[in-house]
């Protein structure tokens, strides 16, 4: 790939990749509801087992690869999308090899390289944040390479979503004043988070729960001082983005004090709450927030916001309320209808952003005799 195409022509480079992450996405969900015990006909073990690194090392990975890739406009910087994108068509054609997993540990490597990079460079906090959660993703996939089980790696790729996301929350909050027991708030928080993976190899319920608490205290930070609490008092897009950010920070302090209760166990009702008020909770609720900004970003496309799109915004929750309702009163039933309409809020949401785009798309194509800029605070 030349350096002049990377710059020239993002949106035709990075479409492809995009693409593929997309298929991840929809082969993981397809696996979720496989996991679930849901009957779809055909049943693939291979793929079900998958799931997980599915929809965070090849979906989420390639989708945060492309965003810093597309911010960067560095040769180098494309190594970590392309890397993980080939691992997932590495991932498909051999299934039942680890070698191909190398292609996920060589993007998470670049990744990190590439954050710390930056932020020496450009000496910014929310950087090295960042460049702490690609170090969390580059030992996730080191130790799914070297066959770990998933339980017991599954709290770095946690790690690694949970440390880019709020990265980039303190990258957009940085222009707010704040006070010195606000800053004490965050990175005592984020210490919590550092500390307590680094212990977890040792004592993995206490590190657990000392992560747990890092989540806890990153979540109230996000709810008292994040900018949503002024861009939700606005309206159309701009609502929609903070709504859609509180309700993953609520869940990001909710997931937090199930782990510090009772730590995380290695399979069964807890360990899928925890999993998935994190990961589907605060994760997907970013997903559903960020993506008016970052998909016109990546394709140069602007999306239309549409009263809608709270439609699957309240299935994600309501869909996670009854299973994580499910878990903690340990039943299958409840749980398998929460994980279905969680899928369906997924697909919605895919169907709802490509049809904004192509509203968007067809806006754009109209002449207008006068245009007014306006921006989105997020």
């Amino acid at each position: 790939m030349k350096p002049d195409k990377i710059q020239q022509n993002p949106v035709a480079v990075w479409i492809p990749f995009l693409v593929t992450a997309m298929i991840s996405l929809i082969i993981g969900l397809l696996a979720s509801l496989w996991r679930l015990g849901v009957n779809l006909g055909t049943y693939n073990p291979t793929i079900a087992q998958l799931h997980g690194p599915l929809m965070v090392s090849a979906f989420l990975g390639t989708l945060i690869g492309i965003e810093r890739a597309v911010s960067w406009k560095s040769v180098f910087s494309a190594l970590a999308p392309i890397s993980s994108a080939m691992g997932i068509i590495a991932v498909a054609l051999f299934p039942h090899s680890h070698w191909p997993l190398l292609l996920f540990v060589i993007s998470a490597a670049a990744l990190t390289v590439l954050f710390f990079q930056v932020g020496w460079q450009f000496k910014a906090r929310h950087l090295i944040v960042m460049g702490l959660g690609a170090i969390h993703w580059l030992v996730g996939n080191a130790m799914w390479f070297a066959g770990v089980a998933f339980p017991k790696l599954v709290l770095w790729w946690m790690g690694f979503l949970m440390l880019t996301i709020v990265g980039e929350r303190l990258e957009l909050n940085r222009l707010l004043p704040q006070n010195l027991k606000a800053t004490l708030m965050f990175w005592t928080g984020i210490a919590f988070m550092i500390v307590g993976m680094a212990v977890t190899p040792m004592h993995f319920t206490l590190g657990v729960r000392g992560v747990a608490l890092g989540w806890i205290l990153a979540g109230i930070w996000l709810l008292r001082h994040d900018i949503t609490r002024h861009t939700i008092k606005s309206t159309g897009l701009a609502r929609f983005i903070a709504v859609s950010l509180i309700a993953g920070y609520v869940w990001m302090v909710i997931g937090g004090l199930i782990a510090l209760w009772n730590g995380l166990p290695p399979a069964g009702f807890y360990y899928d709450a925890i999993l998935h008020t994190i990961l589907v909770g605060f994760v997907f609720s970013m997903i559903f927030g960020h993506a008016p900004i970052i998909f016109p970003a990546i394709l140069k496309l602007k999306i239309v916001y549409q009263p809608y799109f709270y439609g699957h915004l309240f299935l994600l929750h309501l869909g996670l309320v009854i299973r994580v309702a499910g878990d903690l009163i340990h039943s299958v039933y409840l749980k398998q209808i929460g994980g279905v309409i969680n899928v369906i809020a997924v697909l919605v949401f895919l169907m709802a952003t490509a049809s904004s785009v192509i509203l968007g798309a067809r806006k754009q194509s109209k002449p207008t005799k006068t245009s007014t800029p306006t921006s989105v605070a997020s």
